[in-house]
């Protein structure tokens, strides 16, 4: 099949950890299991990808001077940004390459990680981030083909649709409006 799933587990986040909040999710390979404390039950959820980015980690920073720190996987099992985007990302652009239209689409409540996994942040690029640079750098250093990139970025929300290239936070628009970027490096 073309179309991939994929579910990433992200780790508490502050509030959740202030309410001391149980874990119900485990992942078992292709496989996320949710426990039902109350009722002991538990359901499975399969997946092509489940990227497991709980717990299994250390911050640091490569420089005093930046607020964010960089995330370093502790143990195999810890997806990392990185391991995203080799996951994820790697076979977009294979498709892409092949000729096959590519879309990727994050789904999720406010708060489960759909931001920091697609852009993360300056120490941790996101999914959007590399797979961008993979795609220009490989177009770039391809002299025998010409390449033409379309691009368009679009955040349905609340039956709204935004261009989130446009460069405003306008949610009323009603279609959005996409950017084309051509690039050719062959003349």
């Amino acid at each position: 099949s073309f179309i991939k799933t994929a579910v990433r587990v992200r780790p508490f986040s502050a509030r959740e950890v202030h309410n001391h909040d149980n874990r119900c999710i485990r992942v078992q390979e292709q496989t996320v299991l949710l426990n039902n404390s109350q009722t002991g039950d538990t359901k499975e959820f399969a997946f092509d990808h489940c990227l497991w980015s709980v717990d299994g980690f250390t911050q640091g920073s490569l420089n005093e001077h930046v607020t964010n720190q960089y995330i370093r996987a502790t143990n195999d099992e810890y997806a990392d940004q990185r391991k995203v985007y080799e996951t994820l990302g790697m076979n977009l652009l294979s498709c892409a390459f092949n000729g096959i239209h590519s879309c990727l689409l994050a789904y999720g409540v406010t708060g489960s990680g759909k931001t920091y996994t697609l852009f993360g942040d300056e120490q941790n690029p996101g999914l959007i981030r590399q797979t961008i640079e993979e795609l220009l750098w490989t177009v770039k250093s391809t002299t025998s083909v010409r390449y033409e990139i379309t691009l368009s970025m679009t955040c349905l929300y609340n039956e709204r649709l935004t261009d989130l290239m446009s460069g405003t936070r306008d949610n009323s628009l009603r279609s959005a409006r996409m950017l084309y970027l051509a690039y050719s490096w062959k003349d």
